[in-house]
């Protein structure tokens, strides 16, 4: 797990949404439990919006692009 945590651009990810905290990941990376170390972790906002299906999904994206805001898609 910690290699493939060095892998990852963890700056890019929101490791919080996937159930990790800061002081987590620090522990798994092997770094002291009081302490963040080793890991490069920015924290980040977003909202989620949860839509009725697929294509109210593609029209809330467009959307948002189209004002020029960061935006990722999401299927759970």
């Amino acid at each position: 797990l910690k290699d493939l945590l060095e892998s990852l651009d963890t700056g890019a990810l929101d490791m919080e949404l996937a159930g990790f905290a800061e002081k987590e990941l620090g522990r798994m990376m092997g770094a002291d439990p009081g302490e963040g170390a080793g890991v490069n972790y920015t924290s980040q906002y977003g909202v989620i919006v949860i839509c009725k299906d697929e294509g109210a999904q593609k029209a809330v994206y467009e959307k948002l692009l189209a004002e020029g805001l960061n935006c990722k898609v999401v299927v759970t």
